[in-house]
């Protein structure tokens, strides 16, 4: 699946301008000065970004975001949804739920 969806040059760089991104998207997030209520709940694989996601709430709280939740997968890596399908589901349904 992923092959085919990279698999044109312009398909492959629209992909990797997530990561791209980042740079901007700290300069952003240093630059937020307001407070966000908005819950806020980052997901990641123990084998991947499981230890960033700490330290990005962290980083998040500190720049007003109030309630900032990080979860790590258990035995899962980059991509979660395909991984630990359950687990994601449990995790929508627990915080998405009213």
């Amino acid at each position: 699946h992923y092959a085919s969806a990279y698999a044109a040059p312009e398909q492959l760089r629209a992909g990797l301008e997530f990561y791209r991104a980042f740079p901007v998207d700290e300069k952003f997030g240093e630059a937020q000065q307001s407070a966000i209520d908005v819950p806020i709940v980052l997901a990641g694989g123990d084998h991947s970004m499981g230890e960033f996601n700490l330290r990005s709430a962290e980083s998040l709280r500190k720049h007003g975001c109030a309630n900032v939740t990080a979860e790590a997968i258990k035995n899962s890596g980059h991509f979660v949804a395909e991984e630990q399908p359950e687990i994601v589901a449990g995790l929508i349904e627990r915080y998405a739920s009213p």
